[in-house]
């Protein structure tokens, strides 16, 4: 007797959508709900679908988006931990001065990174050396600090949502279209004149 074939399992739209979601390979999908859709083959006739899909499909998915989220060590405590430290956030700022730095004068979060000597003479004639030395000094990042306290009270909703004006102001330009409708009238109107 001859065996049957056995056909692979379908895989549904919303499961390519969930894969094209979680793929960190693909800069273009990756947490991007709208271009997953589309990397999913959702036919669409408006362009607002993907968007509208892509939602829905993260509010179904939410359980296995939250899973994958914790195993890939981004749940929701590993983030809270994550911007505490960035609270905590240093950054080095760098300085060249003169002479060399006596290591026992040298401040807490000063570290030397190099020090250059040059030979020089004076109107005289008589050799000198000059010393510049880079150093390291270790500040407070606060402009990152700020930037974390802000997203974390965003995330907290400790801000009012933001409200934006979606009203046009001034001169609506004209479209692609349009243009490409003058510019099209135009070169008739020219090459009709040419002829007469």
């Amino acid at each position: 007797m001859g065996k049957t074939l056995q056909k692979a399992p379908k895989i549904s739209k919303r499961d390519l959508w969930l894969k094209a979601y979680l793929d960190s390979s693909n800069s273009l999908t990756f947490l991007n709900k709208t271009e997953s859709a589309r990397a999913a083959g959702y036919k669409t006739s408006n362009e607002d679908h993907p968007r509208q899909i892509g939602c829905q499909n993260s509010t179904i998915l939410t359980d296995k988006i939250s899973k994958w989220l914790d195993e890939t060590g981004l749940s929701e405590n590993a983030l809270k931990m994550k911007l505490v430290s960035l609270m905590e956030a240093k950054e080095t700022k760098f300085q060249t001065m003169k002479g060399e730095l006596d290591p026992d004068k040298r401040a807490a979060g000063v570290s030397v990174l190099s020090v250059a000597s040059q030979e020089k003479y004076n109107n005289a004639g008589v050799p000198y050396t000059e010393t510049d030395t880079l150093i390291g000094i270790e500040v407070e990042n606060r402009e990152l600090q700020r930037r974390t306290l802000d997203m974390a009270l965003k995330v907290k909703g400790s801000y009012a949502p933001e409200k934006h004006d979606h009203n046009v102001k001034g001169e609506i330009k004209h479209s692609h279209e349009e243009a490409l409708n003058r510019a099209l009238a135009q070169k008739a109107k020219l090459a009709g004149g040419s002829d007469g």
